[in-house]
């Protein structure tokens, strides 16, 4: 009796140690809209009309609604000149360059107009360009909201929708892309006791109230820093994890890639799951044997054994799976994906 409960009590304990180690990673994704690779020197120009002043901005305290005047000025400028600078620290192109003068100077804000074959050459001679790419329309709307809430203490909330419209062309005047359409919503939060500022919208401020200007500058910032993933590759933060529990084996194996010995923990874990019955505990260690693999850029590898662990999962009944094994399985099949779309990048990275 005492030995059956001492058993008990150890199977418990190795219950108890089962634990998921999670940690980061960063990956290489393609660019969404990759250039031709000829394309060498890129200029970047303002093809966009100015947004009046007096459109698009509002103030809103409790009930009251207030629509205000903000110049829109430059906003342009510094989001091609933001665009050019991240492109440039990238280095994926020999030469980046703007042009600070706006190729437009009549019509709509709200409307875009493409450029003609012979300004673009034109261009493309002048700055020794192999492609051109043109921003085209750019709308910002901002509001900021006050909201009391008592004891002198008053929250502000600042919005800015974004909506911005870019083309590419080759050196040729030939449109090589089509309309690429980058919306965002970006927003601040700022709380004041009467007039002492208590939190800042964002800590780079200088100054509160929030300077409706500034809030348009940081929106064109914002937006020429996302961009540079429309046209280069990028590096993307992302979540990975591995399963373990307080057997020699599994604890011997985490300590391995727990010191990016991942070719070592692969082995261990490739060792269990031959040996290992139980369906769960299977998918588990292919799970494991795939971020093992991934970790060492064998991503065709990793998708492989994802798979697998996606079969077992799927071959136990919803009954016989406890809330952690369904958490656990729905998160690995999320992997399952990531890694087909990373095997679809890789090759596009080569190319």
């Amino acid at each position: 009796m005492k030995k059956y409960i001492s058993a008990c009590i150890l199977s418990l304990l190795m219950i108890s140690c089962a634990t998921t180690e999670f940690f980061n990673i960063e990956i290489q994704k393609p660019a969404q809209y990759p250039l031709p690779l000829d394309i060498k020197n890129v200029v970047i120009v303002d093809n966009t009309i100015t947004q009046p002043a007096d459109i698009g901005h509002k103030n809103i305290i409790g009930n009251s609604e207030e629509s205000i005047s903000v110049s829109s000025d430059s906003v342009s400028t510094v989001l091609i000149e933001s665009l050019a600078q991240f492109l440039e620290e990238e280095k994926f192109f020999d030469k980046v360059t703007s042009l600070k003068s706006p190729l437009r100077q009549t019509g709509s804000f709200l409307h875009e107009l493409q450029i003609d074959s012979s300004t673009v050459q034109q261009i493309a001679q002048t700055e020794e360009a192999d492609g051109i790419i043109s921003l085209d329309k750019l709308i910002m709307q901002s509001e900021k909201k006050a909201a009391p809430l008592g004891d002198g203490l008053t929250q502000e909330k600042m919005k800015l929708y974004i909506e911005a419209r870019f083309r590419i062309y080759s050196a040729k005047g030939l449109l090589i892309s089509p309309s690429i359409l980058y919306q965002d919503t970006l927003q601040w939060e700022n709380t004041k006791y009467r007039d002492l500022k208590i939190t800042d919208f964002n800590p780079e401020l200088e100054e509160i109230p929030y300077p409706r200007k500034k809030v348009l500058y940081q929106g064109a910032i914002y937006i020429g820093s996302e961009m540079v993933k429309m046209f280069t590759p990028y590096w993307e933060n992302q979540t990975r994890w591995y399963y373990t529990n307080g057997s020699t084996n599994m604890r011997q194996a985490a300590a391995k890639a727990s010191g990016n010995r991942w070719d070592d923990a692969a082995s261990v874990w490739e060792n269990l799951f031959d040996k290992e019955t139980k369906p769960i505990k299977k998918a588990k260690l292919a799970s494991n044997i795939a971020v093992a693999n991934e970790m060492q850029d064998n991503i065709e590898s990793a998708f492989e054994w994802s798979l697998q662990a996606v079969d077992l999962y799927n071959s136990v009944d919803l009954k016989n799976k406890s809330e952690n094994d369904a958490m656990n399985e729905i998160r690995d099949k999320e992997y399952s994906k990531e890694l087909a779309r990373r095997v679809k990048d890789m090759e596009l990275l080569r190319k």
